[in-house]
């Protein structure tokens, strides 16, 4: 078992971290082992937007895959 693990910096100051086992061999764990590897945006969203993996950001709106 190997655990990752990342801090979350927000204006360079640690508000947390996050931890995840590199066992898991669940897709939505190896998809956030990812993400977390590859410095990324933390963007709020409210309960209703219904905003899922494979959406995209395009630094103001989130977008639904087209095709």
């Amino acid at each position: 078992m190997t655990i990752r693990k990342w801090a979350v910096v927000v204006d360079s100051d640690v508000a947390g971290t996050i931890t995840i086992d590199d066992e898991n061999t669940m897709q939505t764990a190896q998809r956030f082992i990812a993400a977390y590897d590859s410095n990324p945006i933390i963007v709020p969203i409210s309960g209703d937007q219904p905003v899922q993996h494979g959406w995209s950001w395009d630094g103001e709106n989130f977008n639904p895959p087209v095709g």
